[in-house]
């Protein structure tokens, strides 16, 4: 699996954990505020209700119109209070029924009880200050008030219940939530873990080897290889630099042979002039060979260390986030674990650093001079012998140019795509690779290098040039799809442009535009 793969993976889960956490606590707490405002709602009916009590004692003392008004007052507000009283406990919900049912007692009574006062009143029969009862009226609502106390004691005594079983509602849910909040913090906590395991197994340890590899190979150890068999980005650029390694290896074999050629030609032969000329100019294609390698592996480097810095910003931009949401919720050692994977993230930052500086090592200055393509790519065709042996190539080429530029990086972008040109036509029983030249614009010279190979579909034209980008797998055509980008580049530092057109089966024409030497200019 890709590692930006399990990144992405990685940071989809930590996303769906803090969404359900999140989804967890405001359930609970929604439950909690509902078992809190009924709990609120129950004392305040409790104050109510002593209140409709007092307001009862008062009006069977003093039998005034006031009392009267505000009895039924309280006793409106109470009954609308009870209307909106809900438990979707069965208990509590009985409880609040058999108080309605009180309160609708309560009401009765009262009207029998202020019945014949206020016929009394209608009639203008009894002054509004005080009351001048019969004895037997008087007796009546002795009876009837004691039993309008006693029903509103039984709803205080209802009331009581019911709070009772709503505070012990209110524990629970309290005692559910907190464990709501341990059992988040915990999965919070196992995600990260797993983040940063992660992150060490995938990233930072295989950086931290291709970085021991680079410092062994620049130290002289040759022989040294990663030997990996990761199918990720990391095993692309493990394989790359062992294949850098092999070849740096056999230059350096090739040159310490060419210098024992030149001293036994010394001794044998005494042309010192010609045998220093001749090592000279070995040396340089060698060394122009090296380059290209040095550019292969800085192309490689520069790459894969820049498509590793985006994921690497979406975890640590996450951890960040979870540092700040949750850091102050968990314990010293849920802190450490975070501490330790932004660390992580950190050094994993300045690996790539360090690898972007090893690729800056191997770019020099571009030197622009008169070449002559002609010869350049007879050079070029005579290190790709190797690749062709045994292969039924026609080449046709057209007298070419002399340009202005960078000698070493033109000819890395010629090997590139004559090496293509090899290996796409590998499955075709006549290949036929044609090279030739137009005229630009503004005194360019257009190059075009065209095969009757596999060719590509049209419709990936802007893939094509991409570093990494692979128009055929790996087990029909080898390669790591860097090849093209790299032409790409050196045309573009060189002022030109590239581009190709191709078919399935039909082949392919890649062209770039090049400044033409001219004399006096």
């Amino acid at each position: 699996m890709k590692i930006r793969t399990k990144l992405w993976i990685t940071a989809l889960i930590s996303i769906a954990t803090a969404v359900i956490v999140g989804v967890v606590m405001f359930l609970s707490l929604q439950k909690l505020n509902a078992v809190r405002g009924n709990a609120s709602r129950i004392q305040t009916l409790q104050k109510e209700v002593a209140e409709l009590r007092s307001t009862t004692f008062e009006y069977l003392t003093y039998h005034h119109q006031r009392m009267f008004l505000q009895w039924l007052s309280k006793h409106a507000k109470i009954t609308k209070m009870l209307d909106g009283l809900h438990d979707e406990h069965e208990e509590a919900e009985t409880i609040i029924e058999g108080i309605r049912e009180s309160q609708k007692n309560v009401g009765a009574l009262f009207d029998m009880m202020t019945g014949s006062m206020r016929e009394t009143r209608k009639n203008d029969t009894l002054p509004a200050g005080g009351s001048q009862q019969e004895p037997s009226s008087r007796e009546r609502e002795t009876i009837l008030g004691g039993q309008l106390l006693m029903r509103t004691q039984d709803i205080v005594s209802d009331l009581l219940r019911l709070s009772g079983h709503t505070g012990s509602v209110m524990a629970a849910a309290q005692k559910t939530m907190a464990l709501a909040v341990v059992l988040s913090v915990l999965l919070l906590v196992a995600v990260i873990s797993v983040a940063s395991l992660t992150i060490m197994r995938s990233l930072v340890k295989p950086i931290d080897g291709l970085r021991r590899g680079t410092e062994r190979v620049g130290a002289g150890d040759l022989d040294f290889r990663i030997g990996t068999n990761r199918d990720d980005e990391i095993g692309q650029v493990s394989r790359s630099f062992d294949a850098m390694a092999e070849r740096l290896k056999l230059i350096t074999v090739s040159r310490d042979v060419l210098e024992a050629e030149v001293v036994e030609r010394k001794r044998a032969e005494g042309e010192v002039r010609k045998l220093n000329e001749e090592l000279e100019g070995r040396v340089k294609e060698r060394t122009a060979q090296l380059s290209a390698i040095n550019m292969e592996l800085e192309a490689f480097s520069y790459s894969v260390s820049h498509d590793l810095r985006a994921p690497l910003r979406h975890v640590s931009g996450y951890i960040d986030l979870l540092q700040r949401r949750i850091g102050p919720q968990l314990d010293e050692k849920g802190r450490h674990y975070i501490e330790m994977i932004a660390g992580s993230g950190e050094k994993m930052g300045r690996l790539i650093d360090d690898l972007l500086a090893f690729s800056r090592m191997g770019r020099t200055e571009m030197r622009l001079a008169p070449v002559s393509l002609e010869n350049l790519l007879q050079d070029v065709l005579k290190d790709l012998r190797g690749e062709a042996r045994g292969r039924k190539i026609a080449w046709e080429i057209d007298p070419l140019p002399q340009v202005v530029a960078d000698a070493s990086m033109l000819r890395l972008a010629l090997t590139n795509l004559l090496s293509n040109a090899i290996k796409f036509t590998r499955n075709c029983p006549d290949a036929r690779v044609q090279i030739g030249h137009t005229d630009g614009a503004d005194g360019e010279v257009v190059v075009s290098v065209k095969d009757n190979g596999a060719g590509f579909d049209m419709k990936y034209i802007n893939k094509l040039f991409g570093v990494f980008q692979r128009l055929h797998p790996t087990e029909e055509f080898e390669g790591t799809g860097i090849g093209l980008a790299n032409v790409r580049r050196i045309i573009h530092r060189h002022g030109g442009k590239t581009w190709a057109e191709g078919a399935v089966g039909e082949g392919a024409t890649f062209r770039f535009s090049i400044q033409r030497y001219r004399e006096g200019i």
